[in-house]
């Protein structure tokens, strides 16, 4: 307590160093307002404190000022706490050093051969560099240490793993893939603005400068490769710090799945899952990235692991993954892996969320701000939001109450956009699969404009104005509006680097409904059905065929309304490949409106891949719409049933017998019967390539980008 001690060597000495104050041995050694200082007229370096062996020692409100000031070379603990600390050359050297609300100061010179000075501790410090003066913009130290060259009057600050303050997004990690034939970017960050980082990726190196906080290299587009590594390290500290090495790096074909339920659902909950299981031991070259379940307020580094997907990965019992491969980019991933064998690998990117909505997943940057707010119905059916409006008189605004919206992760804006996206910004990919929906059937007329945003946000993370996006058309749903499916085909329609692909007349049998057989009858049946296999197929065929240009998928992929043309009374409707019926002869499923809005059935002629539509009511049709009748039950013996909301059936879904009432009569489904083939829409076009015809809503005039 108060004590103080000083150095008064004044000896015809050339080289000396003085301990002034040794802690040694198990002991434990506690300053309170102590000063320790080096007063000898040499110039001869003291040490203010060395502590040796398994010391503890604790610093409070203390003074020193010396050479090498803190010296530990320990497995025991330096803390020093409140202290003001003077130094000439190292102000602390060792691992097991913490330091807190402290003034750190170095004021000796430089010589040549003693570049540098180096302090090492953790908490926040205030640094005085030799000349008296601060770093650019004020640094301190937090978990970290200062390194000065004198000479380049560079300041680093880092947090002492390993002497280095780099790092990288949860996307870098051994077993990653980057994409192939394409210019690869890694990056990360580093608190040390200046900071020099060398990135080697296979033998190939590339060197950066750390600036805001940031750097980044890219490297020339590779071939398919496995068995790389990738090394980073802070190079001007490389003497001090340990590299980042990332190790079995692949380059191949990277897709990202993103959206909700439909999009995340395992491929263990799949129909046919057992057919998929037995088979995945062939495939050695597809990789998964499973992000977890984030949401943020501004841009995170992300979570997740890199995983080998095979019958072990699969499994809802693996321990690392929990089975949570997705299913449909998985069955995706199996065609890919076919089509261009063992050397390519493929990976897929699994960044989804069940529940959320499509207006989290958009960056702020591309939010549609004058689709701001929620709709009051959609706040109190989902989230209940009524306490917010009671206090506020208003409902929340997305933007306004974002703290609000961070207890609610489904409804803050931009939320699973910053916290399972932006930490793969600069990342490059094929393309995305998004599959999402169900959350956001109340705002169905204003989805197109949501849609639009989300396909800016994804080309502009994953550096790609051109980017593929493959929107998924929701299966019927018993509560997803066939406005907000409309949207979804006329965004692809519209985009030229974008395509619909329908779940279109694959919805489960009731005895197949949902794996976890949930309680909702609604939901089990129509809104996670499991026969995810031909949406993977379908998606896989697009892929092929428009994105890798596959000579051989030359008739496949969905088909699609090019142009819509009037005659006067019909409405020409004209498809990029021809058509065919399903169950019956003459096309259904269309009805046709005029400047009333008011749409009536329409009689339908099909010629090869042209449609002529009419209807006695409407004399000068100007919009056509399909397939937004009621939901159909087929039954094994061919009877269709419609089904729509109005139809009563039992409140609770189980796997035992279901009754549902119908104008035309009662019908009993069992699992023991297994008379329902599927649930699909009330349209029954498909196209050559054995792809159903989707919902869509047009006006005459259409012309598809």
């Amino acid at each position: 307590e108060d004590a103080t001690t000083t150095d008064e060597v004044n000896k015809p000495l050339t080289s000396m160093v003085t301990d002034l104050v040794r802690i040694y041995g198990n002991a434990t050694a506690v300053f309170n307002n102590c000063s320790v200082t080096d007063i000898n007229t040499k110039g001869i370096p003291a040490k203010c404190l060395v502590v040796n062996g398994n010391a503890n020692v604790v610093l409070n409100d203390c003074e020193l000022n010396g050479g090498y000031t803190v010296s530990s070379a320990t497995s025991g603990t330096v803390e020093v706490n409140g202290s003001n600390v003077t130094s000439s050359e190292v102000a602390y050297s060792g691992k097991n050093i913490v330091v807190t609300d402290s003034v750190t100061e170095i004021t000796g010179a430089l010589s040549d051969n003693n570049p540098t000075l180096f302090m090492y501790g953790t908490g926040k410090n205030q640094i005085i560099t030799p000349d008296g003066s601060m770093p650019e913009g004020n640094i301190s130290v937090q978990d970290g240490y200062l390194l000065v060259r004198q000479s380049e009057r560079t300041y680093i600050i880092s947090d002492g793993e390993g002497y280095s303050s780099v790092r990288m997004p949860a996307i870098f990690q051994n077993g990653m893939v980057f994409q192939r034939n394409t210019p690869i970017n890694v990056f990360g960050t580093c608190s040390a603005n200046g900071a020099e980082i060398s990135v080697q990726l296979g033998e190939i190196t590339k060197q950066t400068t750390v600036s805001n906080g940031n750097w980044s290299v890219t490297f020339d587009p590779m071939e398919a490769a496995y068995g790389l590594t990738l090394t980073v390290t802070q190079s001007d500290v490389s003497e001090f710090s340990e590299p980042i090495s990332i190790t079995d790096v692949a380059i191949g074909e990277v897709w990202v799945v993103s959206g909700q339920s439909n999009a995340e659902y395992e491929t263990y909950k799949m129909e046919d899952y057992q057919e998929y299981l037995e088979n995945a031991d062939n495939f050695n070259n597809i990789r998964a990235f499973i992000a977890d379940h984030n949401t943020a307020t501004q841009k995170s580094s992300g979570s997740g692991v890199w995983v080998k997907v095979n019958s072990d990965t699969l499994d809802k019992n693996n321990s690392l993954t929990k089975g949570d491969i997705p299913a449909i980019a998985y069955v995706m991933a199996t065609r890919l892996a076919t089509e261009f064998g063992s050397d390519v690998p493929i990976a897929i990117i699994n960044a989804s969320y069940n529940g959320t909505s499509i207006k989290t997943w958009i960056s702020p940057d591309f939010y549609p701000e004058e689709q701001d707010r929620y709709s009051p119905d959609e706040l109190d059916i989902y989230y209940g939001y009524k306490d917010f409006y009671d206090k506020n008189g208003r409902y929340p605004s997305s933007v306004k109450d974002s703290e609000y919206y961070t207890s609610r992760f489904k409804t803050i804006t931009c939320g699973n956009y910053f916290g399972m996206l932006s930490f793969m910004e600069g990342y490059r990919v094929k393309g995305v699969l998004w599959y999402q929906g169900c959350a956001d059937t109340y705002f169905g007329d204003t989805y197109y404009t949501y849609l639009d945003a989300l396909k800016k946000t994804m080309r502009t993370n994953f550096c790609d104005v051109e980017l593929p996006v493959l929107v998924f058309q929701l299966h019927v749903n018993s509560w997803a509006g066939c406005d907000m499916l409309a949207s979804q085909s006329k965004s692809s329609s519209d985009d030229q680097n974008c395509y619909l692909v329908s779940a279109f007349n694959e919805g489960t049998p009731f005895r197949q409904a949902d794996y976890n057989a949930d309680a909702n009858y609604d939901a089990c049946v129509f809104t996670h059905p499991s026969r995810k296999s031909p949406i993977g197929q379908r998606a896989a065929d697009i892929a092929l065929k428009n994105i890798y240009m596959i000579p051989d998928y030359e008739n496949s992929g969905e088909p699609m309304v090019m142009t819509v043309t009037s005659d006067g009374k019909n409405l020409v409707l004209t498809f990029n490949q021809e058509l065919c019926t399903e169950y019956d002869v003459t096309p259904t499923g269309f009805e046709i409106a005029g400047s009333d809005g008011i749409f009536y059935k329409a009689t339908a002629v099909l010629s090869g891949n042209v449609v002529t539509l009419s209807a006695d009511e409407v004399s000068e049709p100007i919009t056509v719409r399909y397939a937004f009748g009621d939901a159909q039950i087929v039954l094994d013996d061919g009877t269709v049933i419609p089904y729509n909301q109005s139809i009563s059936h039992d409140s609770t879904f189980t796997f035992s017998d279901t009754t549902i009432v119908t104008p035309d009569g009662t019908y009993v489904f069992s699992p023991d019967k297994e008379n329902v083939i599927k649930t699909c829409f009330s349209g029954n076009l498909y196209g050559v390539s054995g792809h159903a015809v989707a919902i869509f809503k047009l006006d005459a005039g259409f012309v598809a980008a």
